[in-house]
């Protein structure tokens, strides 16, 4: 009866001292989870996102004219051309955390600037289109991300 009753008392006893012992070393605690440590949810990465579109600004387009001409010339004739952006442009750019990301599917209307100016000599093709140029976003699937 003795032995019975000492292996009643004894199961228990060794029982939490082992739970004690174990506790630390696991890293288990008798507290809720919502008290120890933050939940899934809170640890994963968040930032701020934000979809902003083109309001004004300017564009710098260097080119080489023998491209255009089909002059095989390897003197090259480089010209500058310089547009401000259209007001009613849909052109929207992602940021995520206050860094650029990318475009988004979207247009902006060129306005040629300083066209007038001196060393204005294009070809003719691109000198008929000149006010009606756009840099569009392309598919994910194309070659490059933008065109004009």
């Amino acid at each position: 009866m003795l032995k019975k009753t000492l292996i009643i008392l004894a199961l228990p006893l060794v029982s939490l001292l082992a739970i004690s012992v174990a506790t630390p070393l696991w890293g288990v605690s008798a507290q809720p989870a919502s008290q120890t440590a933050p939940s899934a949810v809170a640890t994963a990465p968040t930032g701020t996102l934000q979809k902003m579109i083109v309001e004004s600004g300017s564009v710098t387009i260097d080119l080489d004219l023998n491209g255009f001409n089909g002059n095989s010339s390897l003197v090259a004739r480089p010209v500058t051309l310089q547009f401000a952006v259209g007001a009613n442009s849909f052109f929207p750019i992602l940021v995520f955390n206050n860094l650029l990301r990318g475009p988004e599917q979207g247009s902006m209307t060129l306005v040629p600037a300083g066209v007038n100016a001196s060393g204005y000599s294009l070809p003719a093709a691109l000198g008929a289109s000149l006010q009606q140029l756009v840099i569009e976003k392309l598919p994910s699937d194309r070659g490059f991300d933008l065109a004009v």
